[in-house]
């Protein structure tokens, strides 16, 4: 797998990571995620994320964008997490 192989973009913030990304077969998105997955200062970013597979095109994307954001999704509050608590995350059920 070459990184061209792979387009899309990645946001990663204080929060998480949100990603979309593309490749022309499973093959190669699913080297990609295991090249993700080797990298040491990921591995707490992405410990349990579920991916979604999705059959889709590859060309939604002319290149593979990576970037540091304050927040995935802007909304002013750029301290989640104060005196280095963690922000629980909430299931379904309980968003409800």
């Amino acid at each position: 797998m070459s990184p061209a192989e792979v387009t899309g973009k990645i946001r990663l913030a204080r929060e998480g990571i949100n990603a979309t990304a593309a490749a022309s077969d499973a093959t190669t998105m699913n080297a990609f995620l295991s090249f993700l997955e080797r990298e040491p200062d990921l591995e707490q970013a992405l410990y349990g994320v579920d991916y979604k597979l999705e059959p889709g095109c590859a060309h939604c994307f002319e290149t593979l964008s990576v970037r540091v954001v304050d927040e995935l999704c802007p909304f002013g509050e750029v301290n989640l997490g104060v005196d280095g608590e963690c922000v629980q995350s909430l299931t379904p059920e309980e968003w409800k």
